[in-house]
């Protein structure tokens, strides 16, 4: 009975064993776990800025482009406007050119 009882008790201690070596590994993976879910958070967290950033970049371009839109019909409008003015002086040239004619004949 005692050598039963002996061994029962290894049993008991292996079975022991056992279990304290498998929580051993499960605290580990679950620090690994843990890390990980850290590590993607803080990934996730740059990828939010990253974004972020990147549309307020964008709309400073739009911003920039609707100004440039806006400078180049200005453009355009005055280029018209010269084109008028030139048209104009060149009459009032003619005009004038013609007194000045009649005036050597």
């Amino acid at each position: 009975m005692e050598r039963e009882t002996s061994s029962a008790m290894e049993e008991q201690r292996i079975g022991s064993d056992q279990v304290a070596q498998t929580l051993s590994e499960m605290k580990q993976t679950t620090e690994l776990v843990n890390a990980a879910a850290q590590e993607l958070a803080d990934d996730s967290s740059r990828l939010n800025q990253a974004i972020t950033d990147l549309k307020e970049c964008s709309e400073r371009v739009r911003r920039e482009m609707d100004a440039i839109m806006g400078d180049t019909l200005a453009m355009n409008a005055t280029f018209e406007e010269v084109a008028e003015l030139k048209k104009y002086n060149s009459e009032i040239f003619k005009s004038v050119s013609t007194q000045v004619g009649r005036f050597i004949l």
